[in-house]
């Protein structure tokens, strides 16, 4: 068996709680600092409720929101079913207590295939939550002018 695949192998394998760290850890290396891990309990392999999984300031003021899918359900869909639920909660501000508009990026860690359709879908539904955003930040300003 290759390397590739071995790795690939092990990480569908991990538990949610698992994944999430790892997922941080690779986020780290990538270069995001402050990693702020909401869903993860520290000192343990468990996970808590948090809107996004991991939460990274940046210095311009902005977030990156990331979610985190170790989905090892066959079903087919399973995985997109979960991210777009996931996404959904990322555009909910009273959920994540921090404005749409100071979201600069969503990153997806998963250990599941997504289908092309699935992917293009994830994207559409990220691209209309920015543009009902700048719709009501059009319309509050309006409101205030």
């Amino acid at each position: 068996m290759s390397k590739i695949n071995q790795i690939q192998n092990e990480l569908r394998q991990q538990s949610g709680e698992k994944f999430q760290k790892l997922a941080d850890a690779y986020l780290h290396k990538k270069g995001y600092e402050q990693i702020n891990p909401i869903g993860s309990v520290i000192g343990a392999d468990k996970v808590r409720k948090g809107t996004p999984d991991t939460l990274v300031p940046l210095p311009n003021g902005k977030y990156v929101f990331a979610e985190y899918a170790a989905v090892n359900d066959t079903k087919k869909g399973a995985v997109y079913e979960k991210l777009k639920g996931d996404l959904d909660k990322c555009f909910d501000e009273v959920k994540t207590k921090i404005s749409v508009k100071k979201i600069q990026e969503i990153v997806f860690c998963h250990t599941s295939m997504l289908s092309p359709d699935e992917e293009d879908l994830l994207r559409e539904q990220l691209i209309q939550g920015l543009r009902e955003e700048i719709e009501r930040e059009k319309k509050r300003d309006f409101m205030h002018d």
